[in-house]
C-alpha cells in the first residue's frame, strides 16, 4: 500500500518541476530565474509512444528547501500523435497522474493525495525541451522574447540566459538526462520506444 508520505514526496519534487550517476545541478536559485514556458508544440507533428523510467534527483540546496532526499522512480507511458500527448505515470504500482495535452489546453486527472501545487507545465516543458526538434524549440523561444541562448549538438542541448546555464540534456542511447539548475533536480528518461 502506497503511503500518503510517499505520495506527496513525489509531487514535490515535479512542482520544484534515486540513481546515483545523476549530475548535480549548480546555480540552484528557487524563484531568481523565470524558466520560458516551452510546450509540446502541435505545429510540429511528432508521432511515438514510449514507455518510459523516470528518476529524480534533487541537490543538496534544493533539500535545504524542502525537496525530497528520495523519490520512488516513475514509470511512465508517453504517447504523441501529431495534435496530442497523452502520458500516464505510476509510482510504486499506484497510478498517481495523467496529462492530456493538446492545442486546445491541459487537461490532467490526479491522484486524491497528490499535491495541488503540482503542475503540468513543468513536466511538459521539459519533455518539449529533451524531445521536441531543436528548430522548433527556437521557434517557442523567440516567440516568448527574451535573452533566451539555445545550443544544439547531436546528444546534447543546453538552454542558458546570458552567461548562467538554466537547462542541460545530454542523451545516451535511450537515456536522457536533464538537469535543471536554477530548480535544483536532475531527471533520467529511460525510453523504451513501443511499436505504433
Amino acid at each position: 500500500m502506497i503511503s500518503r508520505r510517499s505520495l506527496l514526496l513525489f509531487p514535490a519534487c515535479l512542482s520544484l518541476a534515486g540513481c546515483a550517476a545523476l549530475s548535480v545541478p549548480s546555480g540552484f536559485r528557487p524563484g531568481a530565474v523565470q524558466l520560458p514556458e516551452l510546450r509540446p508544440d502541435f505545429r510540429t507533428p511528432l508521432t511515438f509512444t514510449a514507455d518510459q523510467l523516470i528518476t529524480l534527483s534533487f541537490s543538496a540546496e534544493a533539500v535545504a528547501q524542502g525537496a525530497p532526499e528520495s523519490v520512488p522512480e516513475l514509470r511512465a507511458m508517453l504517447v504523441v500523435k501529431g495534435d496530442s500527448l497523452d502520458m500516464a505515470l505510476i509510482a510504486m504500482n499506484v497510478p498517481v497522474w495523467r496529462i492530456h495535452a493538446s492545442p486546445a489546453g491541459i487537461q490532467e486527472s490526479r491522484h486524491r493525495l497528490l499535491d495541488t501545487r503540482v503542475q503540468a507545465k513543468p513536466l511538459l516543458r521539459d519533455l518539449a525541451f529533451c524531445l521536441w526538434p531543436e528548430e522548433n524549440l527556437r521557434t517557442q523561444l523567440a516567440e516568448i522574447g527574451g535573452s533566451w541562448t539555445l545550443s544544439v549538438s547531436p546528444d546534447r542541448r543546453t538552454l542558458a540566459q546570458g552567461t548562467t546555464r538554466l537547462l542541460d540534456m545530454h542523451r545516451e542511447g535511450s537515456v536522457i538526462t536533464l538537469v535543471n539548475h536554477p530548480e535544483g533536480y536532475s531527471l533520467r528518461i529511460d525510453s523504451r520506444p513501443q511499436s505504433d
